[in-house]
């Protein structure tokens, strides 16, 4: 496929190139030759800021290069400390090290973990599950697939169902829904290729490296319907410690985190279907669930090079949609087993708050943390649990890895016993957990500075991406905010080449609304931080009554009138008499007294409280979010409502910015790559270095026009008084008024383009960018005699 791409490419740009030069034939010549690069180096890097639009070309060749350098296996250790150099030799290592991780123990299950286990999915839950799969869930399942993921064994990536589903979709489609209704057996899509991806620079043995599972995209597709299935009930059946991480280390206890060994390989197949039987499964999903997990083989791949196929017994594969959900329900027995101690009084956990309620542990996926009394009973208690999970499990915790922090007063000899006990390594100094340290004190000058220095080491996308997290986690100081911002700010106007640039612009304006002639790029403190702060205010103003049997509900102060808005009632003249809702329900008829409202309130308001629906036996008054029809808050309605506010409050959008509302409504609606976007805003603001910038800035250069010689190259003239501009809209049949110098070739550029079809904005868009780009090429000699001769420049 990608060949034959390459040949139409080829085979365009050399009709192009005899073709008749035109401004419309070398914008297309432009266009094909840096698809031919972008389709080269986008096959090697596999990296997904392609969907970005930008041909960093430079980026993918870095990319793939070390890919390939990095990827090749030269040598290997074998189980006698033997180096091997041969192919044949390392797949075997690779493939009798795999047999042996995927096979399960010898030791029974022990039904003494399932004692403990609540059944959870009742029998509606089940009806959801085992239902009858439909079409749609195959078409949602693709589309929500990663385009350009590492295909499986039948080297086709999800990209190619995406793209060509409108032919092969009803076949796969009904295959898949062969699998899932029972009617077929997986068979062959179930293959699964085994690659290795170094953890050192230089990995001597089979422990040194990361295997990654590459499943076939029909398989995947299987997966991600039991998926979206599994993910409604799933709330149910997990214990709510297997969430986000909260420091431990109080007075007088510690924090155990286990490093588990390979913990998704180790999965012993009877525990799983165990664990689903006892919470409460249907059979039927029980089964269907099994034969994707038990019916897969493996083959490892090394240096191009492929080994025998091979059955496991046991294990979860990395790249299956499935195994993190199935993970969970594994490691649900670990917390029984917690659970379980804990009521018997021998890990009665950390105590956390005020309150004093304590936690004894806490799961992030594959990552447990386990709190408990710094004593020789407390670690006792721990080594026995985890001692008893081991076995039934297949899991093994890496002792070597494992890292136990200490409450602030523990004496050291205690510390010391512990530490021997358990044969795990005292942390000093806390590590780092997604990228935060683990333990934050008062003073956050430490995490601060890591978060400074990560953001300021990364790529521009990198910049945005690595605070987020800590932002939830942590209240970030104004300050750091705003030294993040500067090197964001910094990043923003950097040019490719060098590590500065010109700001052309302050940062406020930068943080507007795209429709008020910003990017956007957003300001921490106005959302993360001030979302935080503001979040009780936020949710108080939010509020609203829904009148039940109108009790608890004051007329004059509290908010119980329908609209989003002005949701009290307006104090015309308050009347004591009537205080509180259920006075104004008539009591025999149960409905709203008209008259009586008509007697106290204005007819608006009247008419808005005959609109509440009144339910007789109704008991309780209930206060909802109104920004939501359900009535339930959520997080993202919280948030929308709170950045929206926000930003009317930072934009302060002038009468200026709404003149050019439309035309930066139509410019960020384009399909056009984004970097072409951000320079036809540039130049609307006049913030780019052309020539009469460049002087301002008092630097020495002639400011005429090198294009057309005809007048100074100012952002009036770039956008619309240039005679080669003209020329190519003329010739691309797009309809421009005169200049008018009184209304500048800002406005009239702004009236046009808001003024024509989707069409031909996008090719005043693309001229634009493409006058800028061979602007450039000449002015610094790049674009050849004879190409200037033949185009006019």
């Amino acid at each position: 496929m990608d060949r034959k791409q390459r040949l139409i490419l080829e085979d365009r740009l050399h009709y192009l190139l005899n073709q008749d030069p035109s401004d419309e034939i070398l914008a297309k010549i432009t266009d094909v030759q840096m698809n031919k690069e972008e389709l080269f180096w986008e096959q090697r890097a596999r990296v997904n800021w392609l969907k970005n639009g930008d041909r960093n070309t430079s980026y993918f060749h870095k990319v793939a290069n070390n890919r390939q350098f990095r990827g090749r296996i030269l040598a290997m250790e074998d189980e006698n400390g033997r180096q091997l150099s041969s192919t044949e030799d390392i797949l075997r290592i690779a493939s009798d090290y795999f047999g042996n991780l995927f096979t399960a123990s010898d030791m029974g299950l022990d039904d003494h973990l399932f004692g403990p286990v609540e059944e959870k999915v009742n029998e509606s839950m089940n009806d959801k599950l085992i239902k009858q799969f439909t079409a749609d869930e195959i078409t949602n399942a693709v589309k929500m697939m990663s385009p350009l993921h590492a295909p499986g064994v039948d080297g086709f990536p999800a990209i190619f169902f995406q793209r060509y589903w409108h032919i092969i979709g009803p076949e796969i489609s009904s295959y898949c829904l062969s699998i899932l209704n029972g009617d077929s057996e997986i068979g062959g899509i179930n293959k699964t290729r085994i690659v290795l991806i170094p953890k050192v620079e230089r990995p001597k043995n089979m422990s040194q490296f990361r295997h990654i599972s590459l499943c076939n995209v029909i398989y995947k597709i299987i997966a991600k319907v039991l998926v979206f299935r599994m993910s409604e009930v799933l709330g149910y059946c997990i214990n709510e410690a297997q969430g986000a991480f909260v420091p431990g280390g109080h007075k007088g206890n510690f924090a155990l985190k286990l490093d588990m060994s390979k913990a998704y390989d180790r999965v012993e197949w009877d525990l799983l279907a165990g664990m689903m039987k006892h919470l409460g499964f249907h059979e039927k999903w029980i089964i269907l669930i099994m034969r994707c997990v038990c019916s897969v083989s493996y083959s490892v791949s090394i240096n191009g090079c492929n080994s025998e196929w091979f059955s496991p017994s046991r294990g979860l594969r990395q790249g299956d949609p499935l195994s993190p959900f199935l993970f969970l329900l594994c490691a649900e027995g670990f917390s029984i087993l917690i659970e379980e101690a804990k009521q018997k009084g021998l890990m009665k956990g950390a105590p956390i708050g005020r309150a004093r309620f304590s936690i004894n542990h806490l799961f992030f996926t594959d990552d447990s943390i386990l709190f408990g009394d710094a004593s020789r009973e407390g670690a006792e208690a721990v080594r026995d649990v985890i001692n008893e999970y081991e076995p039934i499990s297949g899991q093994r915790v890496n002792f070597e890895k494992s890292l136990i922090y200490f409450g602030a007063n523990v004496k050291p000899e205690v510390k010391e016993n512990i530490v021997n006990m358990l044969g795990v390594r005292m942390a000093n100094n806390p590590d780092k957990y997604l990228g935060l340290p683990m333990m934050v004190g008062r003073k956050k000058s430490g995490l601060l500075l890591i978060l400074r220095i990560a953001s300021g080491n990364r790529l521009k996308g990198g910049v945005y991406a690595i605070p987020l997290y800590a932002m939830q986690c942590f209240l970030m100081p104004k300050t750091f905010c705003r030294k993040l911002e500067g090197i964001i700010n910094k990043l923003w106007w950097t040019n490719n080449k060098s590590s500065w640039g010109i700001h052309w612009s302050r940062w406020e304006p930068l943080c507007k609304l795209k429709n008020v002639g910003a990017t956007n790029v957003g300001s921490y403190p106005s959302f993360t931080w001030h979302s935080i702060c503001s979040a009780r205010e936020l949710i108080e103003n939010g509020l609203l009554w829904r009148v039940g049997n109108g009790c608890d509900i004051n007329i004059w102060n509290d908010p119980w009138l329908p609209r989003k808005e002005n949701s009290r009632v307006l104090l015309q003249r308050i009347l004591p008499n009537w205080t509180i809702v259920n006075q104004l329900i008539s009591c025999e008829t149960f409905t709203w007294n008209a008259e009586l409202l008509f007697n106290i309130f204005d007819v608006d308001t009247t008419k808005r409280i005959l609109s509440i629906p009144i339910v007789e036996g109704r008991s309780k008054d209930l206060r909802v979010w109104k920004y939501e029809g359900s009535g339930e808050y959520t997080v993202k309605s919280g948030y929308r409502v709170l950045s929206s506010d926000n930003l009317q409050n930072i934009t302060a959008t002038s009468p200026d910015d709404m003149i050019y509302f439309d035309f930066y409504k139509f410019l960020w609606a384009l399909q056009i790559p984004t970097k072409i976007k951000i320079h036809i805003w540039r130049l609307f603001n006049n913030f780019l270095p052309h020539l009469c910038n460049l002087a301002r800035r008092t630097l020495s250069v002639e400011i005429i026009c090198p294009l057309c010689k005809k007048g100074p190259e100012d952002a009036d003239h770039l956008m619309w008084s240039c005679e080669i501009l003209q020329s190519i809209w003329k010739s691309l049949n797009i309809m421009v008024p005169p200049f008018e110098s009184v209304m500048g070739g800002k406005i009239c550029f702004a009236n046009t383009f808001s003024a024509t079809n989707e069409q031909q904005r996008q090719s005043m868009a693309l001229s634009l960018w493409g006058l800028w780009y061979s602007r450039n090429k000449l002015f610094h000699k790049v674009l050849n005699f004879l190409c200037r001769k033949r185009w006019g420049f």
